[in-house]
């Protein structure tokens, strides 16, 4: 009989380190015991179990491999009988334990954060440093060891301690970005390009004026059509006082524009924005994009897909009642999955809810709004990012268990990975990212990455 079957950590564990896994073993004519250890990435492999009375243990695995691990105990005697195997459970009773790798990159305060890949094993990190008010970019290897030192791309009072400003990052290439943000001081939308070094960023375009009076809007999101040219998406508050109309613009890497900026809405739009290209499968397909955003005067959810003319293929309301008068606590993230179909996620202040619901370019519903999380509390930042062509996944700060947390699916709403925690002692700001769909960057296999704000400010893989 096999019985008290754990391991002597939680998840999330930090990558590294050396865990005891144990179980108490109970049989006259015990023979042997055996756990099967399932690494993320090896083949599974055998270990006999060293024992200590009835304990039989292994405290040598060392946990080298992010992702999850298994450890499954056998047991037989010496007549040939079998117990019947045990999963070990960690210190929260999972059958498992899932390995993160951190990185502590900056300890002060941060507003908003975002990242992009830029190929299968580097990312660039951009986010709004409340600390030092200004807007910063830093590019990493995927085991976390820096390329390029934090830079500040923008350092005029940009940021304040009341305004939700946000920045954005997009990747045209593995060598190539676009960095967009709004400046509270100024009260513009921005964006400049840049090439990336061996250890430096160099400025492709000067910094360019999207929105020489942005007014009251703080949202600004940004995606690359393809290795020339990409789209912003703005909340613009010269619309109407103090509610924002929504606007978007198209420009080439070397800063021209390609598409003046056109308004989608006007006096309605709240300070949540979140814009996606997609992916062009072949050169004489046209080049479109969605844009998420929420509605102040309507307190709902909505996204519209247009063509880079400007031309919309269609507008949908997704949720009627998310609440936000001030869109300050709406939170909302739209991402592309191929050349047709996105996927939708956003946080709903009526309902307190994390949910998703993902469509095709002409409005067709694949899975209609389904819940994440029921019960995230009063406040949340919600992500959402393609693993591939079908498969999505979306991260949320739960205020309520102040945690931010991941979970993965298929398009038509099946869950491939239930709400999983990342990080027990998080703040608000969080991203996930995982591949960019119209250049067609992405990370290996089906890995992401996750910046937030924490206790430790970390970003994790």
């Amino acid at each position: 009989i096999i019985k008290l079957y754990k391991i002597n950590d939680s998840t999330p564990a930090q990558l590294n380190i050396q865990v005891k896994v144990s179980a108490n073993v109970y049989d006259d004519n015990l023979d042997k015991v055996l756990i099967q250890v399932d690494p993320p990435a090896n083949a599974p492999y055998n270990i006999t179990a060293q024992s200590l009375g009835s304990e039989y243990y292994n405290d040598t695995t060392i946990l080298n491999q992010v992702g999850q691990w298994i450890f499954t105990f056998f047991a037989n005697d010496t007549f040939g009988n079998n117990a019947t195997s045990r999963i070990a459970l960690d210190l929260d009773q999972n059958p498992y334990i899932n390995v993160t790798n951190n990185k502590l990159f900056s300890t002060n305060d941060i507003q908003s954060i975002h990242s992009t890949p830029l190929d299968t094993n580097k990312f660039a990190l951009a986010w709004c440093d409340q600390t030092e008010s200004d807007i910063t970019v830093a590019v990493y290897y995927t085991n976390l060891t820096t390329i390029i030192e934090p830079v500040d791309v923008d350092s005029s009072s940009v940021c304040n301690s009341t305004a939700n400003n946000q920045v954005g990052i997009s990747a045209f290439n593995s060598t190539a970005i676009v960095v967009a943000w709004n400046n509270e001081n100024l009260d513009d939308v921005l964006f400049s390009t840049y090439t990336i070094n061996s250890t430096n960023l160099t400025a492709m375009s000067s910094v360019v004026t999207v929105n020489g009076n942005a007014g009251t809007g703080k949202a600004v999101s940004v995606s690359t059509f393809n290795a020339t040219t990409f789209v912003i998406g703005w909340a613009n508050g010269t619309d109407a006082g103090t509610i924002n109309g929504i606007t978007f613009a198209a420009y080439s890497m070397n800063g021209t524009v390609v598409k003046a900026a056109t308004p989608i809405i006007s006096n309605r739009g709240g300070k949540t924005v979140s814009i996606s290209a997609f992916e062009r499968e072949t050169e004489f397909d046209l080049s479109s994009f969605v844009i998420a955003y929420h509605d102040v005067v309507g307190s709902d959810l909505n996204y519209s897909t247009h063509y880079l003319n400007g031309s919309i293929i269609r507008s949908t309301t997704v949720d009627a009642a998310v609440g936000g008068s001030t869109a300050m606590n709406v939170s909302v993230s739209v991402a592309t999955l191929n050349n047709s179909v996105f996927a939708i996620a956003f946080y709903d202040s009526i309902d307190l809810d994390v949910t998703f619901a993902t469509y095709n370019i002409i409005g067709t519903a694949i899975t209609s709004p389904t819940d994440v999380d029921t019960d995230v509390g009063t406040a949340a930042s919600v992500s959402v990012s393609a693993l591939n062509s079908t498969a999505f996944i979306v991260g949320y700060y739960d205020n309520t268990d102040t945690d931010v947390t991941f979970a993965e699916y298929l398009l038509n709403g099946t869950t491939l990975v239930a709400p999983t925690d990342i990080d027990l002692t998080a703040r608000q700001y969080q991203d996930i990212s995982s591949s960019l769909v119209a250049p067609q960057i992405g990370l290996c296999g089906d890995n992401f990455i996750s910046g937030r704000k924490s206790i430790q400010i970390p970003v994790i893989l």
